[in-house]
């Protein structure tokens, strides 16, 4: 539910993967290290690929979630264990704080739908305009993620979570979404 086309977050990782971006230039200012794992992207960055970049895309993107569900259960399930690897990567190097993101255009809704289920802010509080959304798409926006969270009858076990959830806030919120 944005104007912009999916080739912007190919184009947000390939600025992150060249150091070009203001979450690297962070990084690197305070001497962390950077991991861009690609859970799901539908067009993978430009080859070749730096070392700090994790080309395990489960999918090529979700599905639409105002039509059906976003991904499957074993979908959600690989995404899940990708990020719950990434988790255990960063403990084996000694890292005790990790700070996980997700890029990518278009996933303000599914943020929504999960901010609306999980944190029961109302659908009209939760959604956002994300990437340059005028006020009439972000009205069409907030009423996608009522109906597609209406559609889940208040539940949020994995099953439901599926037909809601991305795959890059699934693998950076491995452990603080139900399983």
């Amino acid at each position: 539910m944005t104007p912009r086309p999916s080739s912007v977050t190919t184009a947000m990782v390939e600025l992150i993967l060249s150091g070009k971006a203001s979450s690297t230039a962070l990084a690197n200012a305070h001497d962390v290290d950077v991991r861009v794992v690609d859970a799901g992207m539908i067009q993978s960055p430009r080859k070749p690929w730096p070392g700090h970049f994790i080309p395990q895309a489960v999918a090529p993107g979700t599905a639409d979630l105002s039509q059906a569900p976003a991904m499957t259960v074993e979908q959600f399930d690989m995404v899940r264990a990708l990020g719950a690897a990434e988790a255990q990567v960063a403990i084996d190097a000694g890292h005790r704080l990790l700070i996980a993101g997700e890029t990518g255009i278009g996933n303000t809704a599914a943020a929504a739908c999960l901010t609306h289920l999980v944190a029961g802010v109302e659908a009209d509080t939760a959604t956002g305009s994300g990437a340059d959304a005028d006020a009439a798409m972000r009205g069409i926006k907030r009423d996608i993620v009522t109906v597609a969270v209406d559609r889940l009858g208040g539940r949020n076990d994995k099953a439901k979570l599926t037909a809601i959830a991305g795959c890059g806030i699934v693998c950076a919120t491995t452990n603080s979404i139900a399983g």
